[in-house]
């Protein structure tokens, strides 16, 4: 990865961090697509995507522990 790139990959996880949405972040690298720096997109979006994965991932993590409590009654008898 370009040193560029990883600049701002880790400036973006830092801003989302602090607040910043994942849309916001989506505007940030439509304003560098129109100023054409496609390697500052391309940390950008890289750090929307992990993030993404990371939400989706808690996300079934979480589920897991959800069915997991659940205790099924048999309708046999």
């Amino acid at each position: 990865m370009k040193e560029i790139t990883a600049e701002h990959y880790n400036l973006a996880i830092y801003e989302y961090e602090q607040g910043m949405s994942l849309e916001e972040l989506r505007v940030v690298i439509k304003h560098y697509e129109d100023l054409e720096q496609f390697e500052v997109c391309q940390g950008v979006h890289l750090a929307v995507e992990v993030i993404r994965f990371n939400i989706l991932f808690e996300l079934a993590l979480e589920q897991k522990i959800k069915t997991k409590k659940l205790k099924w009654k048999s309708t046999k008898k």
